[in-house]
């Protein structure tokens, strides 16, 4: 179970790490506990993924709730550790999705989800949980903007390196990040 961090505590301590080049471009370094944080973009799962590298590389769990599309071999592929990854389904509507979030908050410090349609309605009961148990909620393509993020974090564009004219190999990939809140 993760600890409860006070209000009190400084912000660094109260942050999850990541990795080097995002954590210069986050206001506290890192994520910060009890907040929501929303990705979006054509690269929205990578970089959800790689926010949470870091964090499970050293000793936080993540929690990938309803987002069947998503693989435990992406997050690995991402630098996430997978014995520190748990992959939950949810075969329902916006309820048991906001119930499913709202377990893994008692066990995990950092949860990536995708909201489904009709979540406005449970969103704040979800919010409140994250905050009392001092997780990171990670919302990965919101369906409504109703769901307000903390922290908004958007990949804008992708350039693909290393793939000639119909030949060769991707090598890598570089995406701008655009960050709000």
């Amino acid at each position: 179970m993760p600890p409860v961090v006070s209000a009190t505590v400084p912000a660094r301590d109260r942050c999850l790490p990541v990795v080097e080049v995002l954590a210069a471009m986050l206001p506290d370094a890192g994520l910060m506990r009890g907040h929501v944080v929303g990705c979006s973009g054509s690269a929205a799962w990578s970089l959800a993924l790689a926010l949470t590298a870091r964090a499970t590389a050293t000793g936080s769990w993540l929690a990938i709730v309803g987002a069947s599309t998503v693989g435990v071999e992406a997050a690995a592929e991402h630098g996430n550790v997978l014995e520190h990854v748990v992959s939950v389904a949810v075969d329902g509507g916006s309820t048991v999705w906001a119930e499913r979030v709202a377990a893994a908050a008692d066990g995990f410090e950092l949860i990536a989800t995708c909201p489904p349609v009709g979540a406005e309605r449970v969103v704040r009961k979800v919010r409140q949980r994250i905050k009392a148990k001092g997780a990171v909620l990670l919302v990965v393509d919101r369906v409504s903007p109703s769901v307000a993020c903390d922290l908004d974090l958007s990949a804008r564009h992708i350039e693909w390196v290393g793939l000639g004219q119909g030949s060769g190999r991707l090598l890598s990939h570089r995406v701008a990040i655009r960050v709000a809140g």
